[in-house]
């Protein structure tokens, strides 16, 4: 199965508007990934989001962009939610759906924790996660690998 992490894309300032919406750079960055997802062939089964709206609308504008229905806003997505919860509902996505690919739309740290939980040395551990940055990852039923990245090409 292949899961994607993806950080929101860029969001206004809290001073500009508390709820930080995307900025007009953000849905950009988000079309541009969606756009990477559909020439690289990869067909998404599923996208996962964070209920806050930098995340719901980064999810929303992909999901559009390559037919996907959703996004679906998943419990446990926040910020600052531990890993462990969503670590397990990839886990029983991974062995219901074998073929996924699943893509999971959140914020800092948790995607950088997740991305290193999941994948460990074994690819990303010093790895960056500017906003609208996509890190994919296979699992084989016993373990995940690094399986390649990709950024907004603006």
């Amino acid at each position: 199965m292949k899961l994607y992490l993806m950080r929101h894309g860029q969001a206004v300032n809290a001073m500009e508007n508390v709820q930080r919406p995307l900025s007009q750079s953000g849905r950009l960055e988000a079309e541009n990934i969606a756009k990477q997802f559909r020439t690289q062939k990869i067909k998404l089964r599923e996208i996962w989001s964070s209920p806050l709206k930098r995340a719901a609308e980064t999810a929303g504008i992909v999901a559009e962009c390559c037919g996907v229905s959703g996004p679906k806003i998943t419990h446990g997505l926040l910020p600052d939610d531990p890993p462990a919860g969503v670590e397990e509902k990839i886990i029983c996505f991974a062995a219901e759906r074998k073929n996924g690919p699943l893509l999971i739309v959140s914020h800092l740290p948790l995607v950088a924790c997740l991305l290193r939980n999941l994948a460990g040395a074994k690819g990303f551990a010093d790895a960056e996660f500017p906003p609208a940055r996509v890190f994919g990852l296979e699992y084989n039923g016993r373990c995940w690998t690094a399986a390649g990245s990709f950024t907004p090409e603006l």
